[in-house]
Formats: C-alpha cells, sequence, structure tokens
C-alpha cells in the first residue's frame, strides 16, 4: 500500500514539475476598422506540444465597453508551433450568436482596444494557467 502511494505522489510531482507555464510572449491586433475577419496574433514563449488550451479574452474597448470571449488553442499536427492567429468571426461567433454581440466583436481591432486580459486554462478549462493584460492595442 506504502508503494501505491509513494507512486502517486511521484507521479504527482513529476507531472506538476513538466507542466507548462505558458506566458504570452507577443500580441497583435489586425484590422483598423470593424470586421469579423480581423484577427487577433498570439505567441506563446513555448509551444503548447499536442496539448489544447482554453482562453478567456475581457477585452475593454476605447469607449469602455467590454466583450467577454473565448476560445481554445489547439496544435493536432505541429507540436512546435508557438504563435497562433484568432480570426474573430471564426473563434468568437457561432452559428446562433446573437447579432449585438457579432457587432461587439467586429469592434476589436488595431488601435481600438484599451486593455485586454487574457486567462489561459488547462484542455478541460478548469485549472488556470496564467492571466496577462495587455494595454493599448
Amino acid at each position: 500500500m506504502k508503494k501505491i502511494y509513494l507512486l502517486i505522489i511521484v507521479s504527482l510531482i513529476l507531472t506538476s514539475c513538466f507542466r507548462k507555464e505558458h506566458r504570452i510572449e507577443k500580441i497583435e491586433l489586425s484590422g483598423l476598422s470593424e470586421s469579423l475577419n480581423n484577427s487577433i496574433e498570439l505567441c506563446l514563449e513555448e509551444s503548447i506540444g499536442y496539448e489544447s488550451y482554453h482562453l478567456k479574452f475581457n477585452t475593454t474597448l476605447k469607449n469602455g465597453t467590454e466583450i467577454n470571449t473565448k476560445t481554445t488553442l489547439m496544435s493536432p499536427t505541429d507540436s512546435e508551433k508557438k504563435c497562433f492567429k484568432i480570426y474573430l468571426g471564426a473563434s468568437f461567433t457561432h452559428r446562433h450568436t446573437p447579432k449585438e454581440e457579432s457587432e461587439l466583436i467586429k469592434q476589436i481591432f488595431k488601435n481600438n482596444v484599451s486593455e485586454m486580459t487574457i486567462t489561459i486554462f488547462d484542455e478541460w478549462g478548469k485549472e488556470k494557467i496564467r492571466t496577462q493584460t495587455f494595454k493599448n492595442l
């Protein structure tokens, strides 16, 4: 029984030692006007491997409007991938997104965002890995 407990403790220690503490190295918005074709280019300090991560965005526009969105980062074919292009329409909207919400999301473009807070969660969306805030994008 002691061996089982020891094995569990050692495996938990090893798992926590190798867990990536993802940090966003670079973020850049595209587009100079309202469009769902605008994108957010996001680069991490280290690759995500074959895992996936949930991202929650809390965006404050220059006019004070807050927009909450979320998406998933995954890289099933390239384990060394660090940079991701997140298209607003494809990542933040779906068939049943209300028109008012789509109109707000369109307003995420270069020089129109005063603050963007991004929280990275594990692949199940339960454990918070990191939160970072970027200003004047």
